[in-house]
């Protein structure tokens, strides 16, 4: 589910960027949500573990300074 969470949000990076198709980002907050959590569920396991530290200190902090982003509680 991780891998899959993590390619939607390219996926509807890519729609708005690329593609000028912006009622994609709607979804973003919810998608991360979901990524962030399957994210925590794993974050005992060095590989993953290295990268949810990643995630969370580089790519969280930027997706909070986006006009799209809101907290989703799951």
């Amino acid at each position: 589910g991780l891998q899959r969470h993590i390619k939607v949000l390219g996926i509807f990076a890519r729609l708005n960027l690329r593609d000028g198709k912006s009622g994609y980002l709607n979804n973003l907050p919810l998608v991360l949500a979901y990524t962030r959590d399957a994210l925590s569920r794993y974050e005992l396991e060095p590989c993953i573990g290295a990268f949810a530290s990643w995630f969370e200190s580089e790519i969280v902090p930027l997706a909070r300074q986006q006009h799209w982003f809101k907290e989703v509680a799951l």
